[in-house]
């Protein structure tokens, strides 16, 4: 792959981009528990899970984006490949691990103080019962993670020892594939997930988290082409672009009846990524220019937030919150949960300084023990 001249900072508006897709997931679910009988047709936001499909191409741009840089380097394929690995693995699953034991946390203390239930008894009689249970799932994204991870792997796995032929080959196949097999299957992209397909290893989330990424890492090796670059750089009325696009993607997200078809989605998404790479996306001067003091502490926990943000609602009492508006009760989770979100950011430090410290004196003593023996 020809080597890339990009600098290494950040890209202006991918943390903002992700802050507002996290928003809508949060009022999706959210929907979905405060007012459970609702038809899943008729909700406001019952349509809203093709942010996925945004989340999954952002991550497929920023992958190829990290691998570029990576190879510039010029370290041998393998140990280039073992670190990126290791980068991942750090940036995906500490927050992951974190989010775990924090709500842990939070389901065993309210099964104590709001249930009545005794410490020996939380784990048989509250978090093996079927609906609680699949809440604590819903916890840490059991499937999205493990999709953004691994799925991220095998890509990248492609890109590093066979460049040439992953982006012209075996990227372009993974997505035409994926989507083709959804399309056959769901016709739609809306709630397709963590069904289970034939292959008894493979879920719908998966064939979508693969074709997905694989799309957005072909859209950055095509926005690397000296053409390309050039007629972003020189193309007018990008806002007016931009916000068609947006607009396009509220409809989908918001009005679209069940019966009709969402993979244009990609389209509007794709647009956007393009849009955003080439520093031409609206999302990038709000995120350096209006409120830039707010947008640098709050956008950064937006992993945080999607973590955390199911355990956080199940938290308020359903009882009450059904009765109130569906935009009051919403807009008072999505505080919750971006609050949660931001301290848990603020947390991560000093929780794995802890564990570090707490790892030491344990071997300090054993090591202490061995020696007077």
């Amino acid at each position: 792959m020809k080597k890339s001249n990009m600098n290494t900072t950040k890209i202006a508006g991918v943390d903002l981009f992700r802050f507002l897709l996290t928003l809508v997931i949060i009022w999706h679910h959210g929907e979905m528990m405060f007012f459970p009988f609702y038809k899943m047709s008729s909700g406001i936001f019952s349509t809203s899970y093709l942010v996925v499909e945004g989340f999954f191409l952002l991550s497929g741009y920023l992958l190829a984006r990290s691998i570029a840089q990576r190879m510039e380097k010029s370290l041998p394929s393998e140990q280039a490949f073992g670190y990126y690995i290791w980068h991942r693995f750090k940036r995906i699953y500490k927050p992951f691990f974190f989010a775990l034991i924090a709500g842990s946390a939070i389901f065993i203390g309210e099964a104590i103080f709001r249930h009545k239930i005794f410490p020996w008894m939380v784990l048989p009689s509250h978090l093996l019962m079927l609906d609680h249970l699949i809440v604590f799932r819903s916890l840490v994204g059991t499937w999205y993670v493990p999709v953004l991870f691994w799925g991220g792997c095998l890509l990248s796995a492609l890109v590093f020892f066979k460049p040439k032929t992953a982006y012209c080959v075996w990227l372009p196949f993974i997505a035409l594939a994926g989507y083709s097999w959804i399309f056959h299957q769901y016709g739609k992209f809306a709630d397709v997930h963590s069904q289970i397909t034939s292959l008894p290893f493979a879920s719908a989330g998966l064939v979508r988290g693969l074709a997905s990424m694989a799309t957005g890492m072909c859209l950055f090796h095509l926005m690397e082409n000296e053409k390309v670059k050039a007629f972003f750089q020189h193309l007018r009325g990008c806002w007016l672009m931009e916000l068609a696009c947006w607009a396009g993607l509220v409809y989908l997200m918001f009005m679209r009846k069940p019966s009709e078809a969402d993979f244009n989605a990609v389209f509007y998404w794709l647009v956007i990524l393009a849009l955003l790479g080439s520093g031409r996306c609206l999302l990038g001067r709000v995120e350096t220019g209006i409120l830039r003091r707010f947008w640098s502490w709050v956008t950064p926990a937006s992993y945080y937030i999607f973590l955390m943000h199911i355990c956080i609602i199940s938290l308020f009492p359903f009882s009450y919150w059904s009765r109130q508006s569906e935009m009051y009760a919403l807009g008072m989770a999505t505080i919750a949960c971006v609050a949660a979100g931001i301290i848990m950011k603020i947390l991560e430090p000093y929780f794995y300084k802890g564990l570090l410290w707490g790892a030491k004196k344990c071997f300090w003593r054993s090591e202490l023990e061995n020696n007077e023996k």
